[in-house]
């Protein structure tokens, strides 16, 4: 099946001689080298196989290792016009430093370019020093300060399954590409940790007592989305459940089947979380006070039960891998026809699916293409 034109051309509109731009519409931050975005993106051009959005990429990659931190942290955005750094917002983001390891591991498994693998080894390196800090405990599982990943305006914080979960694939990845036995070693105990600790299991063999005790207590019958000290979230998390299903993670099978049934219940594409947090629900207090320029996390708005083409793509994939090509081809069909008719918007509302976003935002245009590369039996690599 051939890839949907249109999402090329965006994609080549948000090409710079520094990377792939957030979006080619001239708001708030989408005017910037963004280390999540370009990285997508980038994985959605070596699928693509055009040479001009490899090339981007490259330069995507060249930007972000070129603004790593003296303390391995992948930086947020930097600014087309000025090279101006962002790290973040009140919070750094724990996501970006996973996100660079494992666009340049994508990289080089595709180019096979050994020249940018070794000069960004060092680099490397620091990333997964940063990473081993935000442990804080040395039990494999870092931690995320509310804000800290893609979902900058959800209200989660603490151990999330999103952020661990990229934490493995880029372990797995390097010690793949480096050759770094290390690296493997703590990708398998990243991994454990992940097992015991995100599903229910009848080892007890949890984080802590409270965790075991509510744990205990809700019994989820999916992937959490995280825990904390003082809770767990019983929500699933829609993004980090098809990564961890693409990873291999132990109850894949279950958790692939939770989001099969979610699709056929939904016939539309996913939300980002489920269920919708509403105005009468405890947690939506914490939730309308976290916004950066206005309110967007309305009851299936955003990262509130918004419909993502972006991470619609990597459902499609985890479908496809899993040999559910029809279901996969569904789903690319739906992100296809929201696309189209919403100028690649960068998400949907959850009920009307009515654009809510940014139009023309390149990673809905990478979500397409990595969702029709899925059906075309072309996979990322993870591990």
């Amino acid at each position: 099946m051939p890839f949907n034109e249109n999402a090329i051309d965006l994609l080549l509109k948000a090409s710079t001689a520094k990377g792939f731009t957030a979006s080619i519409a001239q708001q708030d931050n989408y005017q910037r080298i963004w280390t999540r975005d370009g990285v997508v993106n980038g994985m959605a051009a070596l699928l693509s196989g055009n040479s001009l959005l490899i090339e981007t990429f490259r330069q995507t990659l060249l930007t972000i290792f070129s603004n790593i931190s003296q303390n391995g942290i992948a930086p947020s955005n930097v600014s087309v016009q000025n090279n101006e750094v962002s790290y973040g917002g009140i919070v750094g983001r724990t996501d970006n430093t996973s996100w660079a390891i494992i666009g340049l591991c994508q990289y080089y498994l595709y180019t096979k370019d050994e020249n940018i693998l070794a000069a960004y080894k060092p680099r490397v390196e620091q990333c997964f020093a940063a990473l081993q800090t935000w442990e804080f405990n040395d039990k494999h599982l870092i931690y995320t300060p509310q804000s800290g990943n893609w979902a900058d305006e959800y209200f989660t914080h603490g151990y999330l399954l999103f952020d661990n979960c990229l934490r493995l694939w880029a372990l797995q990845l390097a010690a793949r590409c480096y050759t770094n036995d290390v690296w493997r070693t703590k990708a398998q105990q990243v991994k454990t940790t992940i097992e015991n600790n995100f599903f229910s299991n009848e080892t007890g063999n949890y984080y802590s007592v409270a965790h075991k005790r509510m744990m205990t207590e809700e019994k989820p019958q999916h992937w959490i989305a995280g825990f904390n000290p003082s809770r767990i979230y019983n929500y699933i998390d829609v993004q980090a459940t098809a990564i961890g299903v693409l990873l291999e993670i132990r109850n894949a099978a279950k958790n692939l089947a939770v989001l099969l049934s979610f699709l056929q219940k939904q016939n539309n594409m996913l939300p980002a979380f489920y269920p919708t947090i509403n105005e009468e629900d405890s947690d939506y207090e914490e939730l309308k006070n976290n916004f950066a320029y206005e309110f967007r996390n309305k009851p299936n708005e955003f990262h509130n039960g918004g419909l993502w083409p972006v991470w619609n793509g990597f459902i499609a994939m985890a479908f496809a891998k899993n040999n559910f090509i029809n279901e996969a081809t569904q789903l690319k069909n739906t992100i296809e026809i929201f696309c189209r008719n919403h100028n690649f918007n960068e998400c949907g509302h959850g009920k009307t699916n009515l654009p809510c976003g940014v139009n023309n935002c390149a990673w809905s245009g990478g979500g397409l293409i990595i969702a029709t590369a899925a059906i075309n039996n072309q996979q990322l690599y993870f591990n």
